[in-house]
């Protein structure tokens, strides 16, 4: 074997690989807790759609007005989620942050804000869509016969 001049220390070449490994490992790690992640929140979004889907397979066979009347109805789902994805992803980006600096209470805190704020717009929805569904639906269409609709649906 011809000798170049390079010494390997076998205790160097040793803790490299096993460095090298060791990050192989937890890019594998993470892959498969993003995987996790990616697969509950397709499944989620999965179910809205297909809830959507059976509300239209089921109304299909009554009139059309049932049909726009349970569509206009679901619009008021569809802001609801849309409020509350974006104030978690916010949420989100505050815990990411105070996590990377190991700010423990910081955590804390901002999720128990965003867990307040969620429950008052929840708690708000409900009671709109349970006392006055009339003004919400008027919010999306005019028309009468499809807010009637809507509400005895």
């Amino acid at each position: 074997m011809a000798d170049y001049g390079i010494k390997i220390n076998k205790k160097c070449l040793f803790w490299y690989c096993a460095q090298k490994e060791n990050k192989l490992q937890m890019e594998n790690e993470f892959r498969n807790k993003i995987l996790k992640l990616a697969l509950s929140i397709t499944a989620q979004q999965f179910m809205l759609a297909l809830v959507s889907a059976c509300d239209a397979f089921m109304l299909g066979g009554l009139n059309q007005n049932s049909l726009s009347a349970v569509s206009l109805a679901s619009q008021i789902t569809f802001v609801f989620n849309l409020v509350l994805t974006a104030l978690t992803i916010g949420e989100n980006m505050f815990v990411a942050q105070y996590y990377g600096k190991k700010d423990f209470d910081g955590v804390r805190a901002s999720a128990g804000l965003v867990l307040k704020y969620v429950l008052l717009i929840s708690g708000f929805f409900m009671i709109a869509t349970l006392f006055i569904p009339q003004i919400l639906m008027k919010f999306f269409t005019n028309d009468a016969v499809l807010i009637a609709y809507g509400i005895n649906t």
